[in-house]
């Protein structure tokens, strides 16, 4: 009611006021998110030089602002990704579709380190956000490691079992060659143990025919196994 009240000039003025205030609290709080953010957050033209980045860049990297504006961004990142990085620049650019890039960027110190780029074009700026990802690509290079460390003990243990087996088999075989072997010999031997037992029996005389002249005689025979000895 007692704005209503009020003269329409003095309306505008207020309201005008109004408005300023808040697009100055929006633009406060972006800054403040600008420079507060853990995040490495910045534009780039794409004549390939940053055109302004938040506070987290010297944090992260160590370089001071002014020496990042002054050096191509590419220069800082690694050698065996700078062909990545550019292809997936130049890619952008025709496909005007937001892109991720993970890369190592060199620090002041010397150091390289492993960030995460989210990239997006518009007009002729590009508009980065990255992120430190270091440790967890140093983890992931470990579990790597561990896997081909494990891999290469499995390989190398079902080789010496391969080869255990290989011998196990040979041994196994050699065994049944010598089994057959011994049991043809055995046969062989048993052959000609039967036959001499037929040879022993036959050469005994019937007890019928020397009964007929000494009634209360007897044969004494009395083999071990099969074959006795020489004599009856």
């Amino acid at each position: 009611g007692k704005v209503s009240s009020l003269p329409i000039i003095i309306v505008r003025v207020l309201l005008e006021a109004q408005k300023k205030r808040e697009a100055f609290k929006v633009q406060e709080e972006r800054d403040l998110l600008f420079t507060q953010s853990i995040d490495l957050i910045g534009i780039a033209g794409t004549d390939g030089y940053f055109k302004t980045i938040n506070p987290a860049f010297e944090r992260t990297l160590g370089y001071t602002t002014e020496e990042m504006l002054a050096t191509p961004f590419i220069y800082n990142i690694h050698p065996d990704d700078r062909d990545a990085t550019l292809s997936s620049i130049e890619h952008l650019e025709h496909s005007l579709q937001a892109t991720s890039i993970i890369n190592r960027n060199r620090c002041k110190n010397g150091e390289y380190i492993w960030l995460e780029w989210n990239v997006v074009l518009h007009g002729d700026m590009i508009f980065v956000n990255a992120r430190d990802m270091t440790e967890r690509m140093k983890a992931q290079e470990e579990i790597l490691n561990l896997n081909q460390e494990l891999e290469q003990k499995v390989q190398l243990r079902t080789q010496e079992l391969s080869v255990a087996n290989s011998a196990l088999t040979t041994e196994i075989h050699e065994r049944i060659v010598i089994g057959e072997k011994l049991e043809e010999k055995n046969r062989e031997i048993t052959d000609s143990i039967n036959y001499a037992k037929r040879i022993q029996h036959a050469k005994i005389p019937n007890i019928e025919s020397f009964r007929n002249y000494l009634p209360e005689c007897f044969v004494f025979f009395q083999p071990k196994d099969i074959v006795s000895g020489d004599f009856y």
